[in-house]
């Protein structure tokens, strides 16, 4: 099964997203934030791809702060909600440069 393997780092590095392609000004972009003890990658990617195929877009997930390919550099220490909140907010800005079409969404089991 293809899986999400284009790679980007958004907020100065910290933020690691994988998308299916590289995002493009004239393609929609859904993105997810997963959060909490979520489903494992290879599930979400599975969802993320059949939902790619039926609406013809392109899916990226965007890892929180310290969890999967996203690292934190001293100086963001202590994360708070807040500056989690803030980096994130951050990192869809930058995509948000590179797309003119995004949807977010977010999930949880936490």
């Amino acid at each position: 099964m293809k899986m999400l393997l284009h790679k980007k780092s958004y907020y100065h590095q910290q933020i690691a997203c994988r998308f299916l392609r590289a995002p493009s000004k004239d393609e929609m972009l859904i993105l997810t934030i997963p959060g909490g003890p979520c489903l494992s990658g290879h599930y979400l990617d599975s969802f993320l791809l059949k939902l790619a195929a039926h609406l013809n877009v392109n899916v990226g997930i965007i890892d929180l702060p310290n969890h999967g390919d996203s690292t934190l550099l001293p100086d963001s220490l202590p994360l708070s909600y807040q500056r989690c909140l803030e980096m994130i907010n951050i990192a869809i800005g930058e995509i948000s440069q590179e797309c003119d079409n995004i949807v977010l969404f977010g999930q949880s089991f936490g």
